[in-house]
């Protein structure tokens, strides 16, 4: 039971760390107002950041469906062609594991532009059109700005850390399962109602980041339509 303990706490702190996403959308509602009064271009930044982040949300939701939507049919008549949909399962949620990998790979590069423009206003320099969203002018309040868009820039790229873990227990939550019928090579049909035991265990776990990152895109959405 190592192995599985070990995977459903780090699960239950994935879910709580896709929540703090919630940050950033926070902040973006405070400023966004000023895009249409004094800024319309910032929109494109801003809505950047949350498309990426949307997209990463949308894909981990996705793979994490082979865990969360998938349930043995308790007649071992089935079992056989339940093991085939499965094996197929495991080969599609290994390839989109590996996709969002590549995603937060490329995201994560674009995290700099917000701690960049931070550290500018935090030194004092003029003030970019992007900071200028949330309305704020003076030095006392640039350095509230800086310190908003620090937990911006830190939530984001905590965002994409969390996401490497979700692929991390994703991939040992899918061998696990994948082990307990018999592994690589051979699965065996008497193994299903182990497998589908521990399988339903983790299916309850990752439920909860795939509702957390549900929420969130539809926070999302509204929020890019808001903007548009």
């Amino acid at each position: 039971m190592g192995a599985l303990t070990e995977i459903l706490d780090g699960v239950e702190a994935i879910a709580k760390s896709i929540s703090d996403i919630g940050k950033i959308i926070e902040a973006i509602q405070k400023g966004k107002d000023y895009f249409e009064k004094r800024y319309k271009d910032a929109k494109n930044d801003v809505k950047e950041i949350l498309e990426e982040i949307n997209k990463t949300l949308i894909t981990t939701s996705s793979a994490t469906s082979i865990l969360t939507h998938f349930s043995f049919v308790d007649d071992p008549k089935s079992y056989a062609a339940d093991l085939r949909e499965f094996n197929n399962r495991i080969v599609d949620g290994k390839s989109e594991i590996d996709r969002l990998r590549q995603d937060i790979d490329e995201y994560r590069g674009h995290c700099s532009k917000i701690r960049y423009h931070a550290d500018r206003i935090k030194e004092g320099n003029k003030l970019d059109y992007l900071f200028r969203i949330f309305g704020i002018d003076s030095e006392e309040e640039n350095k509230k700005l800086s310190a908003t868009l620090l937990e911006i820039y830190e939530t984001e790229r905590d965002h994409y850390l969390t996401v490497h873990e979700v692929c991390d227990n994703l991939r040992k939550a899918i061998d696990h399962v994948h082990e307990t019928l018999g592994g690589p090579g051979l699965i065996q049909p008497g193994k299903v109602p182990e497998a589908a035991a521990l399988l339903s265990e983790y299916g309850r776990a990752f439920m909860k980041i795939e509702s957390a990152a549900n929420h969130r895109v539809f926070q999302i959405r509204e929020l890019i339509r808001a903007l548009s």
